[in-house]
């Protein structure tokens, strides 16, 4: 394991630890994602109809590549987050 899988990995269980210390923060962490999904692919889906197959497929691409690949779901979690942050 190099540098910066231990390096992610320390950083992976702070988060952990701190999103998921009870099961109601993780719940909810968990609704709003699916909430601000959703907000985003009505948005996108009402401005691009055309591209809606894509809206659909594309998540569930990411998700089975960030299940089998670390270093995705690395740079996708630090994407996501740093989205987050700006908005």
């Amino acid at each position: 394991m190099g540098d910066m899988e231990k390096t992610a990995d320390k950083w992976f269980g702070k988060l952990q630890k701190r999103v998921t210390g009870t099961i109601s923060s993780f719940v909810a962490y968990f609704f709003f994602m699916i909430a601000l999904g959703s907000f985003i692919t009505v948005i996108v889906i009402n401005q691009w109809p055309q591209h809606t197959f894509w809206i659909v497929i594309a998540p569930l691409a990411a998700g089975v590549l960030a299940y089998y690949n670390r270093a995705f779901a690395t740079a996708m979690f630090l994407l996501i987050l740093i989205g987050l942050l700006l908005i």
